[in-house]
């Protein structure tokens, strides 16, 4: 908004960082995504211990990943934005941009680290606030810095850097807050020590995941490099139904954050059968909120594509691909809340097998569409294929009695009675 007024070099500029940037600190989602399940494992089976140690593990992984991210940005940022398609008048505003908020990736991470302990605790609510208090102090110092000190587009950087700070410094002070309940030892080197201890299995949970997240966007932009080699009329239609796909996923990820907390509680407390119950309601819930995208975007297509552009061949194209990229939603649904329960569940490598598996797939697939003639709507069926594929792999995962929440089972003890296999029994079976 403030910088647009600038100019349009300006503006290029935090548009090429702002693609930069949410792809690198995407990248390390997996810090959240780990902590979670860890977290509230620990805590529901009252292992305060546990809990620390996975807290102070995320905060110092937290702290070299992003000092070695913001180094790593400010001395390859030439590289970087060549990559990213800034150059001529562009080049030096973005330059600017990018070193001031270079020094936010620390913070970012911290954020992220603390985002995954306070789902772990089941507290939703405080993320929230110290992400509206950050938007908030981000939205105030930005003109500000950007007219009133006349930093132009680096005041912009500077104000989003201060706002990830202070996000950082009140999620530190929450979870110092929660220090009992988390069993956070007040000594510095003792708490460093218990999490130096045992590293290896937070290492290779958050290893499996950054994995799958890599894949992930290597596959999209991949699908992105074929449309764009389409000609200029579909790439756009592509971005304008990957738009689509956006909002639904948006609103399918807050199933799979609760996935993510709710069965990692329940499994800390032995109760596999509220783990089942909980991930098949959830599962009910996302295929039926996929059911809805996919009736209303339909419903919604002969006007949506209007709100993003004014040319007909662009909207044309978004009618050919609109079918295809709807009906999937309800699977797209289905996978995004089963992430949620095998992260919940810490069934990370199979995720990660499954993430790759379609990967695999779809990708040669995505080589063929320009040889073969398939065009637009090839890149979509690929794309779609990816989503059907992961699936249907982590349902028959799901389903199978040594899966991460596997049904209870009923066995005959002695003639004329039943008996329920136990929790210690299923979850024998889990780690077997």
């Amino acid at each position: 908004m403030f910088v647009g007024r600038l100019g349009p070099n300006e503006l290029g500029a935090l548009g090429v960082n702002t693609a930069l940037y949410s792809l690198a600190f995407f990248l390390f989602n997996f810090l959240a995504s780990t902590t979670t399940p860890l977290v509230a494992t620990a805590v529901a089976a009252q292992d305060k211990d546990k809990a620390g140690q996975v807290t102070i593990q995320g905060l110092i992984l937290a702290g070299v990943l992003g000092i070695s991210l913001l180094g790593g940005l400010v001395i390859g940022q030439d590289w970087f934005l060549g990559v990213m398609g800034a150059d001529g008048s562009m080049l030096a505003p973005a330059k600017e941009y990018l070193v001031a908020r270079s020094f936010a990736a620390p913070a970012v991470l911290v954020v992220l680290v603390g985002t995954g302990v306070l789902r772990g605790l089941q507290d939703m609510k405080t993320p929230l606030l110290i992400t509206l208090f950050a938007n908030a102090a981000n939205l105030v110092l930005d003109p500000i810095l950007i007219y009133s000190f006349d930093l132009g587009v680096r005041g912009a950087a500077v104000a989003t850097t201060a706002a990830e700070w202070l996000s950082a410094g009140a999620y530190v002070m929450v979870l110092w807050r929660e220090r009992e309940t988390l069993g956070l030892d007040c000594s510095y080197s003792v708490a460093v020590r218990r999490a130096q201890a045992d590293y290896l299995p937070f290492l290779q949970a958050g290893g499996t995941v950054l994995l799958r997240t890599f894949v992930l966007l290597f596959t999209k932009t991949f699908a992105s490099s074929v449309a764009t080699h389409l000609g200029p009329v579909n790439i756009a239609a592509h971005q304008v139904v990957a738009q689509f796909w956006l909002l639904h996923s948006l609103t399918t990820d807050s199933l799979a954050v609760s996935a993510q907390s709710l069965v990692a509680v329940a499994l800390g407390k032995g109760d596999m059968r509220q783990a089942r119950g909980l991930s098949d309601r959830l599962l009910q819930f996302g295929i039926a909120l996929g059911v809805f995208w996919t009736f209303f975007l339909q419903a919604a297509s002969p006007v949506l594509p209007s709100i993003f552009t004014s040319d007909g061949t662009v909207a044309t194209a978004v009618y050919s691909i609109a079918p295809i990229a709807t009906f999937v939603l309800p699977i797209s649904s289905a996978a995004y809340v089963y992430d949620g329960i095998f992260i919940g569940a810490k069934d990370f490598r199979f995720l990660a097998f499954s993430m790759s598996s379609a990967a695999v797939c779809v990708c040669t697939a995505l080589f063929l569409v320009e040889p073969l003639g398939w065009g637009l709507p090839g890149v979509w069926w690929c794309q779609s294929g990816m989503l059907i594929l992961r699936a249907s792999i982590l349902t028959w995962r799901y389903q199978q009695q040594r899966g991460p929440v596997p049904r209870q089972i009923s066995k005959p003890v002695e003639e004329g009675t039943v008996a329920v296999v136990d929790n210690e029994e299923l979850e024998g079976s889990v780690r077997r």
